[in-house]
């Protein structure tokens, strides 16, 4: 034991008088670790018993099987009784309520649509995710363009992410007779060209230059002979150009 003693001195650099604490402590300290493991494993737990409650269920589960309501339908009921029929009408009521209720809520929610090309920032911050901000930049936006035509132009409003779009796609929609603001492409000046976000600086200088060179647009294809002008780019921007 002295040796014992003189080693955790050492190792240490305990006092004597700290080693005799240490030395009294050390078993409190092991009976501490290792008494929880040794009682759960001496004084495990029965395992619960359910069998009752499988029974009942298996009660319920053959009493609601076709076979079980069809002898309920036939039974005959005592006197004092309800009848099986009424039961059974009773038994469905909630769920008949539940329907009713669910049909309701559709309906309200049909109601509660409203247009995205009209709508205002107080209905769109009704909408989940949206706060007054993103909704002040919605309606900036569809001035800009003038108006929008597809519910995927969201996507463009600065920090409008998916789930606000998804989540105006459930309740805002694009009449199919909507038709928005038409720029005219052949008395529109460069500067107004360029204000609108698919035309920018470049294409509206071109624009013009196009129209000094070779006089008024007939039509919106003479804008594919500007070499800017892809297929992408014009499917994009003839819905908001006009040529008269």
């Amino acid at each position: 034991m002295h040796s014992i003693r003189k080693w955790i001195r050492f190792l240490f650099g305990f006092s004597r008088r700290e080693t005799n604490g240490f030395l009294i402590l050390l078993p409190l300290m092991v009976v501490a670790v290792f008494s929880q493991p040794v009682a759960r494993l001496l004084f495990r737990p029965a395992a619960p018993d359910f069998s009752r409650e499988t029974a009942i269920l298996d009660s319920l589960e053959q009493l609601f099987q076709p076979a079980g309501i069809s002898a309920l339908q036939h039974k005959k009921p005592t006197s004092g009784s309800a009848a099986p029929a009424d039961l059974a009408s009773r038994s469905s009521a909630p769920y008949r309520e539940n329907a009713e209720i669910r049909k309701k809520s559709v309906a309200v929610r049909k109601t509660l649509r409203f247009d995205l090309n009209t709508a205002d920032t107080s209905q769109l911050i009704s909408v989940r995710g949206i706060g007054s901000t993103l909704a002040s930049r919605i309606v900036r936006y569809r001035e800009r363009l003038g108006g929008f035509v597809s519910m995927d132009q969201l996507y463009e409003v600065f920090r409008l992410d998916s789930a606000a779009v998804n989540a105006l796609r459930r309740v805002a929609y694009i009449s199919d007779d909507y038709a928005p603001v038409r720029i005219n492409v052949n008395v529109t000046d460069e500067y107004h060209l360029s204000r609108h976000p698919y035309v920018g600086r470049n294409l509206a200088r071109l624009i013009v230059t196009y129209r000094f060179q070779h006089g008024p647009f007939s039509s919106l294809e003479d804008l594919r002979k500007i070499h800017q002008v892809n297929d992408s780019v014009y499917r994009r921007i003839t819905p908001y150009l006009a040529i008269d």
